[in-house]
């Protein structure tokens, strides 16, 4: 199950938001005062879901736009406001918060992106070994960055609708 962790300008609402998801069986990993902070913590973590109320520094939305892929913001809204930016790593519920919606939305979001997650990353070696191989090949013919390398198997693969390691065969192939 992925981290969760609060972010609110007002330290009294981000207990009482962890206070009501404890009652349910979430436990928090932190509670963070500002956006710089939760950037901070997304450098060294993986993923997480993060509760954001009214931060100081910056919106949800800036956050959300912000944090690395492997983050879910839910956004808890002042009631009459309403967020008319779509983002896909961007839930909004509005306030006063009904304890059910929220306690459901954090379990969804907490187990649906770790297992894909762990399915992304359960590669196996040869298979990894194999698409590293292509980058590398692409890196060197191209003179470009591993990100970029990557980018180019992935684009090509959505592009064609084979997998990533069939495209990276047939690189190594082209380059052999």
């Amino acid at each position: 199950m992925r981290k969760i962790v609060i972010a609110s300008g007002n330290r009294q609402a981000a207990q009482r938001v962890k206070n009501m998801l404890a009652v349910h069986g979430i436990q928090m990993e932190r509670l963070f005062s500002s956006g710089a902070e939760v950037l901070s913590y997304a450098v060294i973590r993986p993923e997480a879901v993060i509760i954001c109320g009214r931060l100081p520094d910056m919106t949800a939305v800036t956050l959300a736009e912000m944090v690395p892929a492997g983050f879910d913001i839910i956004s808890l809204t002042p009631s009459g406001q309403s967020q008319m930016i779509f983002r896909s790593n961007l839930i909004s519920l509005n306030m006063p918060l009904n304890t059910r919606e929220l306690v459901s939305t954090v379990k969804t979001l907490a187990v649906t992106q770790n297992q894909s997650y762990q399915r992304k990353n359960h590669r196996p070696d040869d298979e990894e070994k194999l698409i590293t191989h292509a980058k590398q090949r692409i890196m060197e013919r191209h003179h470009i960055s591993e990100s970029q390398a990557h980018k180019i198997l992935q684009k090509r693969s959505m592009d064609s609708g084979v997998s990533m390691l069939q495209v990276a065969s047939l690189v190594l192939e082209e380059y052999e």
